[in-house]
């Protein structure tokens, strides 16, 4: 991953939702900002009003998704250390090639996920639901 990748703080991603969250929009919300960047001390509450979240080639430092709406969410070639992924509806995530260190991923429903080629390093999954998640190459 290059170095140059747009740094987003926590300033930075309460503007970005101040922005594109209007309850009077119709459809999704999106972020394009969040896939290939960098979040570093970030809390997020990703909403079912949000469409599909894609983080994917980003590195997410203590960034805190805690029972964020991750369904169909990109991970995929992201970094992800420290983070907290707890409670979060998450089913198709995608996390092909992704790295996770020390991520906190407890009763985390993450059925039919993506782990392909993904290393989870230190990660606590107790009581996470991963059933007919694709995990080939993957270490847990």
């Amino acid at each position: 991953m290059s170095a140059e990748l747009r740094l987003i703080d926590q300033a930075e991603a309460d503007r970005l939702f101040r922005e594109r969250t209007n309850p009077e929009a119709e459809g999704p919300v999106h972020f394009p900002e969040f896939q290939g960047a960098h979040l570093r001390d970030v809390t997020l509450h990703m909403s079912a009003l949000a469409g599909p979240v894609n983080f994917s080639c980003s590195v997410l430092e203590r960034v805190h998704l805690r029972g964020s709406n991750l369904d169909d969410a990109g991970f995929d070639q992201t970094r992800l250390t420290d983070c907290d992924l707890s409670h979060p509806n998450a089913a198709r995530l995608w996390a092909e090639g992704a790295v996770f260190e020390g991520c906190d991923f407890t009763q985390s429903y993450l059925r039919r996920s993506h782990f392909k080629s993904a290393r989870l390093e230190r990660c606590d999954l107790t009581q996470a639901e991963l059933a007919a998640s694709f995990a080939v190459g993957a270490s847990f």
